[in-house]
């Protein structure tokens, strides 16, 4: 009779680790959940967001300004250049860049070269050459 005792005292402390261990394991995994959940809907609040911005390149002679566009697909991010007295475009770029991963589009180091920093993508470049801007 002991050791049908014992087993069935054995068998029960089991039971109750068991779902002890489930109930934790629960709990994390709903905690974890939300959080995710809450850095994601945070990064999309984030690129819906976005402003464009002007600005001027080093010398003055060209306008550098990001647009904003928006589809059903998300927020994307792009950028023209004007010159500076015409307020004429001089270069539109064809491509767009989800806001929820952009870092920033501005003005290079080399002579009116343009950055477009992206989280998915990377770096890109744009850098003029021949009275035009090239991806290199």
């Amino acid at each position: 009779m002991k050791k049908r005792h014992l087993i069935i005292i054995i068998a029960a402390v089991c039971c109750g680790v068991f779902v002890n261990v489930f109930v934790i394991l629960a709990t994390v995994t709903i905690f974890l959940s939300s959080q995710i959940y809450n850095v994601h809907q945070a990064i999309i609040e984030t690129s819906h967001s976005y402003e464009p911005m002007t600005m001027n390149s080093k010398d003055g002679s060209y306008i550098l300004q990001t647009e904003r566009y928006e589809d059903e697909s998300g927020v994307y991010a792009s950028f023209i250049i004007m010159t500076q007295d015409t307020r004429n475009i001089v270069f539109e770029c064809p491509d767009r860049y989800r806001t929820m991963d952009l870092k920033g589009i501005y003005w290079g180091d080399e002579e009116y070269s343009v950055v477009v920093e992206s989280g998915d993508v990377g770096t890109i470049i744009y850098r003029y050459q021949d009275n035009s801007w090239e991806v290199s």
